[in-house]
C-alpha cells in the first residue's frame, strides 16, 4: 500500500467507509489465502500530524488484524506528507513517534523467514527503508535523494536474503542516479517498493537486477485516478505476480 493519506480533515466514518471496503475486497480476492507481510510506502499521512498517524495506526492494526498479519512484519517509509513540517530541513519526529508507538519499541528491523518448499531451507526476506525526502514543502515535493547511509544498511545481506527496499519516490525522480543505478545493479536489492505518482495504474518493470514496483495510491490527490493498492506474490523462481485490487 501507499499513499494513504489520513487527514484531520476527513470525517471519521468516510475513513471507516474506506477502510471496511479494502476489508471486503481483500476477502474476496484472497479467500483462504494468507498474507506473509504488509508493505507501506509513505505519505501516511496528510500533514504528517500526530493525530492523522493515529488514524493511520488503528486502521493499520485493525487491517493486521483482520489479516492475521503480526504488526512486526508491517513495514513503512516516510512519504514527504509525513514531515513535520513543509520546506526543506524538515525533522520526522512525528513519524518516527509513529513507528516507536506502532511497534512497541525503537527497533523495528524485522527479517521475515519463508521456508522454501522445494528444498525445505529457510529463506530471509528483509525489508529495508530509506528516507528519500529531502524537501517536503508542495513546490518541491519531487525533490528526491538517495540518502548516503542507503548502501550501509544493504552491506551485511547474505546470498540466501530477499532484500525488498521500500522508498517512497518513484526511481525516475531521483535526483543522485547514479546511487540509485548502484542499488539496482548490485544484485542485493532485488524488489524496490514506491509509490508518491499517484499511478492510474500499478507499474511493475525491471531496472539492474532490481525489479520495480510503483503502486497505486489509496488515496490518490484527484477525484478521477482510482484508488487502489497491490497484492504481491513471489514465487520460489523469484517471478512476480501482481493483483491489482480498486477500491
Amino acid at each position: 500500500m501507499t499513499d494513504l493519506h489520513f487527514s484531520r480533515d476527513t470525517e471519521e466514518n468516510e475513513i471507516r467507509e474506506k477502510w471496511n471496503h479494502i476489508k471486503i475486497k481483500l476477502k474476496e480476492e484472497l479467500g483462504d489465502k494468507k498474507v506473509d507481510v504488509m508493505a507501506v510506502t509513505g505519505d501516511i499521512t496528510c500533514h504528517g500530524d500526530l493525530c492523522e498517524f493515529r488514524q493511520a495506526k488503528k486502521y493499520l492494526l485493525e487491517l493486521s488484524a483482520f489479516l492475521s498479519v503480526k504488526r512486526e512484519k508491517i513495514f513503512f517509509c516516510p512519504g514527504n506528507h509525513d514531515a513535520d513540517t513543509e520546506g526543506k530541513g524538515s525533522s520526522f519526529y512525528h513519524y518516527q513517534s509513529f513507528l516507536n508507538e506502532f511497534y512497541g519499541k525503537s527497533e523495528y528491523d524485522y527479517p521475515v523467514k519463508k521456508k522454501d518448499k522445494k528444498t525445505g531451507e529457510k529463506r530471509k526476506f528483509c525489508f529495508v527503508s530509506i528516507n528519500t525526502c529531502t524537501e517536503t514543502s508542495l513546490q518541491f515535493f519531487d525533490e528526491a535523494f538517495i540518502p548516503d547511509d542507503a548502501f550501509l544498511q544493504l552491506d551485511d545481506f547474505s546470498d540466501n536474503s530477499y532484500v525488498i527496499l521500500l522508498m517512497h519516490h518513484q526511481p525516475e525522480v531521483i535526483k543522485n542516479q547514479e546511487c540509485f543505478m548502484r542499488i539496482v545493479n548490485s544484485g542485493v536489492v532485488k524488489l524496490i517498493l514506491s509509490g508518491h505518482l499517484h499511478t492510474t495504474q500499478t507499474r511493475m518493470y525491471r531496472a539492474g537486477e532490481t525489479t520495480i514496483v510503483n503502486g497505486m495510491a489509496v488515496t490518490p490527490h484527484l477525484q478521477w485516478i482510482p484508488a487502489g493498492f497491490q497484492l504481491i506474490h513471489i514465487k520460489r523462481n523469484d517471478k512476480i505476480k501482481i493483483t491489482e485490487i480498486k477500491i
